[in-house]
């Protein structure tokens, strides 16, 4: 996790490092807007169209969602495994491919998968809707000695929450497969989507 010091718009809280994960299955898409009503009965969000990602979802709206279907949202560690793709540098493959960004959407989000998939055959993990994770928010998290066992989950720090994969409103710098974002639980902003987990362990 995490991305080397020259890293273009490296953040000072993305250290690089090691972490170990138990097994997970994670969504090959990001919830859409037509399964978020069907499950939640929820239409506070903008609606695009069934296919569209789901956004405008707070971090405790996705509670409900989750309780629901049995699954979770991704841990920061295990959404970074997973939109890396065995990747290291910034971007999991050509960013124009895998990604609609402020640069190529005239600030719209998409139907899911309509970009290329990143090399675990998952789709828009970085770019269109931003993706919650569990974690609160915490700067030195990762600085701290309980990052380093497996399966880390910050539980401390602020009561923001971690969102990652940046959107379509967004430039590609925060698109980076380590780009820490940060909202209040309660947020909705336009932006805000999510895929689920589901724990093998």
């Amino acid at each position: 996790m995490g991305s080397p010091e020259s890293e273009k718009g490296r953040g000072e809280n993305e250290r690089q490092h090691e972490v170990g994960l138990s097994p997970f299955l994670i969504a090959k898409y990001e919830v859409t807007q037509g399964e978020w009503r069907r499950l939640t009965a929820n239409s506070r969000a903008p609606f695009d169209g069934d296919n569209f990602p789901a956004r405008g979802i707070s971090w405790i709206d996705c509670q409900t969602f989750c309780e629901k279907t049995r699954l979770n949202l991704p841990t920061e560690a295990q959404w970074e495994y997973a939109c890396r793709a065995g990747s290291d540098g910034p971007y999991a493959g050509d960013l124009d491919e895998v990604a609609w960004r402020k640069g190529n959407t005239g600030r719209m989000v998409r139907p899911v998968g309509q970009k290329k998939p990143n090399s675990f055959g998952l789709f828009d993990m970085q770019g269109n809707a931003t993706e919650w994770c569990v974690d609160q928010f915490d700067d030195n998290f990762y600085s701290r000695a309980e990052s380093a066992g497996p399966d880390p989950l910050c539980r401390s720090g602020s009561e923001d929450r971690v969102n990652k994969g940046g959107c379509a409103f967004q430039d590609e710098l925060r698109c980076r497969s380590a780009y820490r974002g940060r909202d209040g639980p309660s947020d909705t902003d336009s932006d805000l989507g999510f895929r689920a987990v589901f724990n093998l362990r």
